[in-house]
């Protein structure tokens, strides 16, 4: 089968194909999924003027498109209230969306709160917080309760906070909270169901600028005692790291900008790591060919995952991309994309059949940053609907899963056995000659004799 597999992939890895563009080229806006095949694009800046004094400048856009796959379209949608750019996009029990807060111009935050209503297709302010800030952290706590950390607040690029605050989009008021055990910018918040089930775990991220300290550290946000509590402790302090999670419930994740130093010989110091959720906390399993940050992970299927874009150390926006396969926990180049791509979003969607078995996986990278610090319009997609591809993507992978095989220790010790035996095996079956050569000699000798007295 391994073999079969390796010949029918051989020289047929998906490509990147440009799938369409967005009526504006898009950073920073938020993307959510809203049906079988639909992407809601979400706000951000547009017209953007690239990079000054460290700072993006530009327009921020309350303007909304949406994508359809299955339609093979790009249509304008409803915009926003206000203008978001930096916030946090959420999805809620009922498939509706739900954005917190972000930059409603580029040097300002907005601290209103906004839901689409996929029913009605339009939107209506929830409420407001108490802190706009932009750069945060959200999740969900319970079907009404948002808990937001973090972040810049009241203008771009401001001091990073340690507030946070729980929302409640059913009454739209906000109340603070206990702050986050420390500032905390570009954190991440995780709604995990294997390692704290219970409660949403919040990766702290940065506290400051660019010499600023991350905290390795995962904390949960106790309800009955309304007090920060550390669950597990990160093997490396990271900010800026890709995530994902799996079908079975399990995150990753990926690169990521180091703690400590952040320049080194003026290059940033990046992760190459790819750790994954277990019932203890998270494990290395693995580590990228080349580290990166603010990259876009995807699953491509059961055991195969793609990282996607991002930014090098010198901060340049790459087009590369890379598959990792749970099985080999091997990091493989794979197809590069048409456009260098950072601060960007993905998606993917997968189909099934009526037992629930893989058909075809599709994944979107939309809109971001090239390497010149252009805003960028266009949409890829990368798709596929034959099963050996969807198993087996890249003939490399073939190939590392099969080195696997054959140097796993069950497949060492076996060999080693088979050895062994056949060894033991030979030495009797020559020890068997020998004895009946002896014999027959014997025979014969007895023989001669016997003639010899007649």
């Amino acid at each position: 089968m391994m073999c079969e597999s390796l010949s029918l992939v051989s020289g047929q890895e998906p490509q990147w194909k440009v799938f369409g563009h967005l009526k504006e080229g898009r950073t920073h806006f938020g993307t959510a999924l809203i049906g079988q095949g639909k992407v809601l694009v979400i706000g951000g800046f547009t017209q953007q003027k690239g990079l000054q004094s460290e700072r993006l400048r530009g327009v921020v856009s309350s303007s909304c498109e949406i994508i359809d796959i299955l339609a093979h379209q790009i249509i304008a949608a409803p915009s926003t209230i206000v203008p978001h750019s930096g916030s946090v996009v959420l999805t809620m029990k009922d498939s509706n969306i739900v954005v917190v807060s972000g930059l409603t111009t580029d040097s300002t935050t907005t601290p209103i709160c906004e839901m689409y209503d996929r029913k009605r297709n339009n939107w209506r302010v929830l409420g407001s917080l108490i802190l706009g800030r932009h750069a945060h952290s959200a999740s969900f706590l319970n079907t009404e309760e948002i808990i937001v950390v973090g972040g810049r607040a009241r203008y771009n690029y401001a001091a990073v906070i340690a507030e946070a605050e729980i929302f409640n989009i059913r009454t739209g008021k906000s109340r603070l909270v206990e702050d986050f055990p420390g500032k905390s910018t570009e954190g991440v918040a995780l709604e995990s169901r294997i390692f704290s089930p219970q409660n949403p775990l919040f990766l702290s991220g940065r506290t400051g600028g660019g010499l600023s300290h991350h905290i390795p550290n995962l904390y949960c946000f106790d309800m009955l005692t309304s007090h920060w509590i550390c669950r597990a402790e990160l093997p490396e302090a990271l900010s800026a790291t890709g995530v994902q999670r799996l079908s079975d419930g399990r995150y990753i994740l990926v690169g990521g900008i180091k703690s400590g130093h952040y320049y080194i010989n003026k290059n940033l110091n990046l992760s190459p790591n790819i750790y994954i959720e277990n019932p203890q906390g998270f494990s290395r399993i693995g580590m990228l060919s080349k580290p990166r940050f603010r990259c876009r992970v995807e699953q491509w299927s059961n055991d195969i995952i793609l990282v996607i874009g991002g930014n090098d150390e010198k901060l340049v926006s790459q087009n590369s991309t890379v598959w990792f396969d749970l099985q080999s926990r091997q990091s493989i180049e794979g197809p590069l994309m048409n456009n260098e791509r950072g601060e960007f979003s993905s998606v993917s969607f997968s189909t099934f059949n009526h037992q629930g078995q893989l058909l075809g996986t599709r994944i979107l990278a939309i809109g971001g940053i090239d390497a010149q610090w252009h805003s960028l319009s266009s949409v890829e997609i990368l798709e596929t609907t034959n099963p050996q591809l969807l198993e087996i993507p890249n003939s490399e992978i073939a190939s590392q899963r099969l080195k696997q095989i054959l140097t796993s220790p069950v497949v060492i010790a076996t060999l080693a056995i088979f050895i062994f035996v056949l060894i033991v095996v030979l030495l009797y079956l020559l020890y068997q000659v020998l004895v009946i050569r002896r014999q027959s000699k014997f025979s014969y000798q007895i023989n001669v004799v016997e003639g010899q007295k007649r």
